[in-house]
């Protein structure tokens, strides 16, 4: 791959995990970055 093709200095890349919560899962809100937290009611097209 090659070296040096990004625009900015500073980007960044970033993943979104998308997954049901786990029984007992606690968030660890120490982290110095956001994380949102989106909870539905039900399943359905463009929620996201």
């Amino acid at each position: 791959m090659a070296s040096e093709i990004q625009d900015y200095h500073n980007n960044t890349t970033r993943f979104l995990v998308v997954r049901p919560l786990q029984e007992n899962e606690e968030y660890d809100f120490s982290r110095k970055k956001n994380i949102p937290l989106l909870e539905f009611q039900e399943d359905r097209s463009g929620l996201l």
